[in-house]
């Protein structure tokens, strides 16, 4: 990337067999702190092990050492979402994400006290990341193979405590991405998979389907949002693919419970800057596939509209349903002809609009007086005028509802 180099680093040398003999009696001996304490005792540098939601697992020395990254992340107990911005800027979550080896960080915010970093791996899932920080001496190339024997060892040290969570991690998106796909179609193959067992899936429920905003757009992001999801809402479950998020929220058992439930969660994916299509509330979970197309259209409509944060489905449903018409039919067929002579004639042009917004508040007289600003008096005489001019019955449903798709498609195009 412009702006960045990673020095050249010669990976042929082996590893100091003391450094395999005190990992060896560590991981006999159990318990990553022991693990990270033999690594710092080879290598003499601070080092910060994290999960893959970027909580601190463990750091030693455990202390300030005067690097404002390790020393924000000491006095909070955590990598706070100050700290995420800063390594998103830099590409780190990038490079950590998609590099298989450590590599060298010495740029931008990194310039003065350059570190190591690499990811920790089970399997083919990211579980963790390591640090190691350089404060008063240059990084020695034989490091960057050392970290790659710790990391591994780390690795066995989680696989060993927490492989089954893994298994079970992977089943439930594996499970949630086949029901929201519509690839499991009956109870019977349901209950054979024992799904529900695995995501616990009970009452009504909603699909929102969420997208990081484009000038912001970096994959490995959504691994760490992710996470944080699901570390903050144990109860959702959380899928990623296509680039959007799915959500599927459950036991949803009357109004106040989805409203306070949907609220929370609102606020905290919008906090992540993310945009959000909410579904309609549902009860058969095979018909989760239905209701996730609802929540794309919805998000892509939010994504369309640079003013909105989240849309639900309810408030777009329309949109949808006239861009079929547009889409499929002529326009002289779907719009009502009466229109077109109001519109053609340059002084019949106040009387389109009265009609316009006469229609839309749904022949409310005092809510179109307000939007045009005339007298209850004008309006009746443009009302007639305009039945006068087009032949348009204004008291018959049908055209009424014809009046009310053609003003809608128009209402749509405006604010496109």
């Amino acid at each position: 990337m412009e702006g960045i180099i990673v020095k050249e680093i010669d990976y042929s040398k082996q590893n100091d067999s003391s450094l395999y003999q005190k990992l060896l009696e560590a991981l006999i001996e159990g318990g990553l702190e022991s693990i990270v304490k033999a690594a710092y005792d080879h290598l003499k540098h601070p080092i910060i092990i994290t999960d893959s939601k970027y909580d601190i697992l463990i750091e030693i020395p455990h202390e300030l050492v005067g690097d404002y990254i390790w020393d924000s992340i000491f006095e909070a107990n955590r990598v706070e979402r100050e700290i995420i911005e800063i390594f998103s800027e830099e590409r780190l979550i990038r490079d950590a994400f998609e590099r298989d080896r450590p590599f060298v960080v010495d740029w931008g915010a990194f310039k003065d006290h350059p570190r190591l970093l690499s990811h920790i791996i089970i399997g083919e899932e990211i579980v963790g990341y390591i640090v190691v920080l350089y404060l008063n001496a240059d990084y020695n190339p034989q490091d960057i193979s050392d970290i790659e024997l710790i990391k591994r060892v780390i690795a066995i040290e989680l696989q060993r405590k927490k492989v089954d969570n893994y298994k079970i991690s992977d089943l439930k998106a594996l499970y949630l991405i086949n029901i929201l796909n519509g690839k499991i179609a009956s109870k019977e193959e349901f209950d054979y998979l024992e799904i529900n067992n695995i995501l616990n899936l009970n009452g009504c429920y909603y699909v929102l389907a969420a997208q990081i905003s484009r000038a912001s757009m970096e994959y490995p992001l959504y691994h760490y949002i992710r996470n944080a999801i699901e570390g903050h809402f144990p109860e959702l479950h959380v899928a990623v693919f296509n680039d959007y998020f799915y959500i599927l929220i459950s036991e949803i058992s009357n109004q106040n419970n989805y409203n306070s439930k949907l609220d929370g969660i609102l606020n905290f994916l919008i906090s992540y800057n993310l945009k959000i299509g909410i579904s309609y509330i549902f009860s058969n979970i095979l018909d989760a596939h239905i209701y996730k197309a609802q929540a794309d259209f919805a998000l892509n409509y939010c994504l369309t509209n640079n003013e909105l944060k989240f849309c639900s489905y309810r408030e777009c449903v329309l949109n949808e349903i006239l861009a079929v018409i547009t889409k499929n039919m002529y326009k002289p067929s779907y719009m009502h002809p009466g229109l077109k002579i109001l519109y053609d004639n340059e002084k019949d042009l106040d009387l389109y609009d009265t009609l316009y917004y006469y229609i839309l508040s749904m022949k409310d007289v005092r809510k179109t007086l307000e939007k045009l600003h005339i007298h209850r008096n004008t309006l009746y005489y443009r009302l007639n005028k305009i039945e006068e001019i087009t032949h348009i019955n204004l008291s018959d449903s049908k055209t009424y509802a014809h009046l009310l798709l053609n003003f809608y498609i128009q209402k749509g195009n405006k604010e496109k």
